[in-house]
């Protein structure tokens, strides 16, 4: 695992750019009509912003993290993060996990609670309906998508 490196924060940076990353900053602040400070942090925050859910993304498609991992490196909500997902075509891989198992003991735990679980014929995520489930939240950033 790679050693982490805390830096001390400072609030003010200090950088050198190349003669056409200067003319193209200009041209932006003329264009935008935005000043240069508060260009610069837009373009360097949507950049983290870029970089983190990269980050999460590949760590949901390596296994190490699930959809709540993800979304919490991303610095996102869940169903924020749920939907970058679907756009990025990456699917959750539960391999030899089965669900059913970890939906039965959640069940067994709320036993008399108002959560809804019934189970179907399979033992698989899809076979469960948890209060409607992520079947409906599935179908319906799907049909955003579509739109």
């Amino acid at each position: 695992m790679a050693k982490e490196i805390n830096y001390k924060l400072k609030k003010s940076k200090t950088v050198r750019l190349s003669d056409s990353a200067v003319k193209n900053i200009n041209y932006m602040v003329n264009d935008t009509r935005i000043s240069e400070s508060e260009l610069l942090r837009s373009i360097i925050e949507k950049a983290i912003d870029e970089y983190r859910l990269k980050k999460a993304l590949d760590a949901v498609k390596s296994g190490k993290k699930g959809i709540s991992g993800g979304a919490e490196i991303a610095g996102i909500s869940y169903r924020a993060f749920y939907e970058k997902m679907i756009e990025n075509g990456v699917e959750l891989d539960y391999g030899d996990y089965n669900v059913g198992e970890g939906l039965d003991k959640i069940k067994e735990l709320v036993h008399g609670s108002q959560v809804n679980i019934k189970k179907k014929k399979k033992a698989n995520y899809e076979d469960y309906n948890i209060g409607g489930g992520l079947d409906k939240v599935h179908k319906s950033i799907k049909s955003k998508k579509n739109k």
